[in-house]
């Protein structure tokens, strides 16, 4: 039951954070310019939580493993991360011809967040 509770307030938290970034991209008008930037950078930062989340734990740095693996890991990457959005804008690009921004979506959220983990890892001399 402790851990549904710490997943559902770090959901939360990222599924709230992803509500604001997506509503201050798509205000500054960068959401739409190629494809969805506000899901890319969630799907980044996501990305980037994990892995320092992951080098807390394997540092031995994190007070609580457990909280870090349930409220960090789970709940706050899984609220903030939106495979679903990525998935729903790339058919849509496929949808309206845009093939070639469709394929670079894929590639760039696939790309960008693989390097993103990787490289935070590898800079703290940890293999994933």
């Amino acid at each position: 039951m402790k851990a549904l509770l710490f997943i559902f307030i770090g959901g939360g938290i990222g599924s709230i954070l992803r509500y604001l970034l997506s509503t201050l991209i798509i205000k500054l008008k960068y959401n739409s310019v190629w494809f969805g930037l506000a899901t890319l950078t969630a799907n980044i930062l996501a990305c980037a939580v994990l892995a320092f989340g992951l080098i807390a734990i394997s540092k031995n740095m994190a007070v609580d493993e457990y909280k870090i693996r349930t409220l960090l890991i789970t709940g706050f990457c899984g609220g903030l991360s939106t495979f679903s959005t990525f998935s729903l804008e790339t058919i849509h690009l496929i949808q309206n011809g845009q093939t070639f921004n469709a394929a670079l979506n894929i590639c760039l959220n696939l790309f960008l967040c693989g390097i993103c983990i990787w490289l935070i890892l590898k800079s703290a001399g940890i293999q994933a």
